[in-house]
């Protein structure tokens, strides 16, 4: 598990384990490769960004 500070000073935990938190979590966050190329969603207000929600 690795927790670190994101640019808005949220804690974020990040962990490759299976089912390593909550059955409930509140936020997710996708980070996706494929064929050399990263999955990003583009957030009228933010521009490009990995894709998450609640």
């Amino acid at each position: 598990m690795y927790t670190f500070r994101d640019y808005y000073h949220n804690e974020v935990n990040l962990s490759f384990n299976d089912h390593p938190f909550s059955k409930k979590p509140k936020h997710v966050w996708v980070i996706c490769r494929h064929k050399d190329k990263w999955l990003l969603t583009k957030h009228k207000e933010r521009g490009l960004e990995f894709p998450g929600g609640r």
